[in-house]
């Protein structure tokens, strides 16, 4: 799987050999720490839009959507928002903006909670590709950071309203799987094709659009249309995105239309003078194909009619796809990382099984960056360690867990335990349902 990850957060990473920086790309729509300001002026809720908030800020959509269910009475406007996040968490972003749209006029929101739900909004249209209507909600959500106290400035949605601005007249992304089809990718490559033009891709669902550099792009015969969003680099370097529409992409034979290419220069996906990275399948791409089957052998199982799962297994957090876990006696929440070779835990898991997680693993300092970005992080080892997926056991052996945040202050995201390839690998098949949101292994 691929090593090279874009977040739709306001910082992102992009790694590939020891001979590739890392790069920071300032593509975001927003910062989570923005959000947090639905239930700051609540009050005479007996408490409970506060519970919300906390379980809102921690990402568990799992026990945000039991408490909401629960829930009885006419909801304010803060708790509307709370729903539509959690619809949001859920891949219901239709459904999200309707919530938002009965709350967006109400006059007990102040400017700061009407930035929130034009952001949401604006997050809700972009995974429907619904772009014109992305850019007046980022439009609308920039206004109200403008020089106004107590609610955030976004330079992040300026940058991409740039993008926005240009594919204002792309039609929404059309997908058609004829028949259950199977994908083969080799080396963590998976051929996509434009045209009789075939081109090999990795697969990255945090990526928010696919990407491709310049080359490829002139390479698959596409328009090239100036954008030039401000792409930032951990160098201090910053570099120029443009943006190129497919009307027809095919996976094998699953179809796509309208398909949206960030275009990136040549040597920003260089790994080496010997190799070059042709491009990503990013979440539109993923999403879309409703279900996906990874099989043991590293094939992939696309079915043309996905049966119901138990839905909510599964929830976005932004584009990161979190599931529970039980780790021991408790529960917790993780991600499941595609691009991942190792299962890893971070602050969030360490402050939470501080005392057993000190108890089993071994101190030392881990190495995180690359080049001249190098820096070490305490972290503890655990010889052995063991959790619950999906209820079915994993048990892996050396599994690091980060003492310290390794994330940008201004990010302000928990992150708790990465399961990757040799947790997923255990397993006959993981089934991931985009539809009903659910986590299936086998």
């Amino acid at each position: 799987m691929s090593s090279l990850s874009i977040k739709n957060l306001s910082y992102v990473r992009i790694r590939a050999t020891r001979s590739m920086a890392t790069w920071c790309l300032c593509i975001a729509a927003f910062g989570w720490s923005a959000m947090d300001v639905m239930a700051q002026e609540s009050q005479g809720d007996d408490g409970s839009v506060e519970a919300l908030k906390t379980l809102y800020e921690a990402r568990d959509y799992f026990a945000l959507y039991d408490q909401l269910v629960s829930r009885t009475g006419e909801p304010t406007p803060q708790i509307r928002f709370y729903q539509a996040a959690s619809l949001t968490a859920f891949n219901q972003p239709e459904d999200s903006n309707r919530l938002l749209d009965q709350i967006e006029h109400d006059p007990s929101l102040n400017e700061a909670q009407r930035q929130q739900i034009h952001l949401l909004r604006y997050r809700n249209f972009l995974r429907m590709h619904e772009f014109a209507a992305a850019r007046k909600a980022g439009v609308l959500a920039h206004r109200e950071g403008r020089g106004k106290p107590g609610v955030v400035f976004l330079p992040s949605v300026r940058n991409q309203l740039k993008l926005l601005h240009v594919l204002e007249d792309t039609l929404p992304q059309e997908v058609t799987i004829h028949a259950t089809t199977k994908l083969s990718p080799v080396n963590g490559r998976i051929l996509g094709r434009v045209g009789d033009v075939v081109q090999s891709f990795r697969l990255d669902i945090n990526a928010p659009f696919c990407v491709i550099s310049q080359k490829v792009a002139l390479t698959f015969g596409l328009k090239i249309h100036e954008v030039g969003m401000a792409i930032h680099t951990s160098t201090s370097r910053v570099v120029k995105a443009d943006v190129a529409m497919a009307k027809q992409f095919n996976l094998g034979d699953i179809e796509f239309r309208h398909v949206v290419f960030l275009v990136f220069p040549d040597d920003l996906l260089e790994v080496d003078q010997a190799r070059t990275f042709e491009g990503l399948l990013g979440f539109p791409i993923l999403e879309a194909l409703g279900e996906v089957r990874f099989l043991n052998n590293g094939d992939w199982e696309i079915p043309a009619h996905p049966p119901s799962r138990e839905p909510r297994s599964l929830a976005f957090d932004d584009l990161d796809l979190i599931t529970r876990i039980r780790f021991g006696d408790e529960e917790s929440l993780a991600r499941i990382n595609l691009g991942a070779r190792v299962t890893t835990g971070f602050r969030s898991f360490y402050d939470r099984f501080q005392t057993r997680l000190e108890a089993e693993g071994n101190r030392f300092e881990k190495k995180i960056g690359l080049a001249e970005t190098d820096r070490l992080v305490p972290a503890l080892r655990l010889p052995t360690f063991a959790f619950t997926l999906d209820g079915h056991d994993v048990n892996l052996k050396y599994v690091d867990v980060f003492q310290e945040s390794i994330l940008p202050t201004s990010a302000n995201k928990p992150m708790y335990l990465d399961i990757g390839q040799d947790a997923l690998k255990q397993f006959d098949r993981v089934i991931l349902n985009f539809r009903d949101m659910a986590i299936v292994v086998e």
